[in-house]
């Protein structure tokens, strides 16, 4: 009988274990439990966002966060020349589903559209730069770069240059988001 009860307490033992083993080696799929929002599909537990989304699941409109009105001051350098500051506003809204129009007051002929690329589309983080392409208006070669700071300071560096003798003019604005009262 004590042989019996052995065998019993044995392979009741390696059964115990065995399950153990193969229940804990089992991997649950990490995406079952992400819903990715906006058309973005998950892999190895995470979402890849669709152009135009960031966050976790997908659920932040990437251009969402330049969309307002920032209020700060421009300095502008000519060649050696320093201008006083300005106050100014610059107000970022829709163009269309993608782009962006930035305005400035104090320069309201610079008028620039932009786009916000994702840095790692794979895990749903967008860049913090407006992407503005360096254009020629007049006799000017203007470039833009455009960063937005914590979700709520802008700066944004212009540099013209004049196409006939190459006088650059560089102009930065620094200002912050307009917060809303309710």
């Amino acid at each position: 009988m004590k042989f019996w009860k052995h065998t019993f307490v044995a392979v009741a033992a390696f059964l115990a274990v065995s399950s153990t083993v193969v229940y804990t080696s089992c991997e649950k799929d990490a995406c079952l439990d992400l819903k990715c929002m906006n058309g973005g599909a998950c892999t190895d537990g995470f979402c890849s966002c669709p152009t135009g989304f960031e966050g976790v699941t997908c659920d932040e409109f990437t251009a969402g966060k330049f969309l307002a009105s920032f209020y700060g001051e421009t300095r502008c350098v000519e060649d050696t020349t320093e201008y006083p500051y300005i106050i100014d506003t610059i107000d970022i809204y829709l163009r269309d589903s993608t782009t962006l129009t930035l305005v400035q007051h104090s320069k309201l002929a610079d008028t620039f559209f932009g786009t916000v690329e994702p840095v790692d589309k794979n895990i749903g983080v967008a860049s913090r730069y407006l992407i503005i392409p360096t254009d020629t208006v007049g006799n000017f070669v203007r470039k833009v770069k455009v960063e937005l700071h914590d979700n709520r300071r802008l700066t944004v560096y212009t540099q013209r240059t004049r196409t006939t003798d190459s006088v650059k003019t560089d102009c930065e604005f620094i200002g912050y988001k307009k917060t809303t009262i309710q």
